[in-house]
């Protein structure tokens, strides 16, 4: 059996694409070292592999940001509704009614229009003066 060299002579042009090499299938001891040259790859790459640099780049700086300012995580009370009242407590002490949010089975309530932040006893009241019993209320609040 014939061992035959593959060259660029026997093979056309475009006609290996990543799409049809499988994983791993070309490893860096089946090159040799001189034939992967930049002079061999398009204009393009260039441009793509200084892209993904400033991308990495800006990824880098936004992450940093982040950690700098910090995280903010909401607390979460939950609670099941009893029919015999509309207010309920907080977990911690939002400054303003635009850091809570409220739902009621699922169903995000209006701030203003469905509760209001009550500051001084720290707690939400539903505008309507009972809310029926057996509801799942979950509150997040921000501080």
């Amino acid at each position: 059996m014939a061992v035959t060299q593959i060259t660029s002579q026997v093979i056309a042009s475009n006609t290996v694409v990543g799409a049809k090499i499988a994983n791993n299938a070309i490893e860096t001891r089946h090159i040799n070292i001189a034939a992967v040259t930049a002079d061999k790859f398009g204009a393009n790459v260039y441009a793509e592999a200084a892209f993904s640099i400033a991308l990495q780049a800006n990824i880098d700086l936004v992450q940093d940001n982040v950690f700098a300012v910090g995280v903010v995580v909401p607390v979460y009370t939950t609670n099941s509704t009893s029919g015999t009242s509309n207010v309920f407590s907080l977990g911690n002490a939002p400054t303003s009614i635009d850091y809570i949010v409220v739902a009621l089975n699922g169903i995000v309530q209006i701030p203003t229009t469905d509760f209001i932040h009550v500051t001084g006893n720290n707690s939400i009241q539903f505008t309507d003066a009972s809310v029926p019993s057996g509801l799942n209320l979950v509150v997040s609040a921000w501080e």
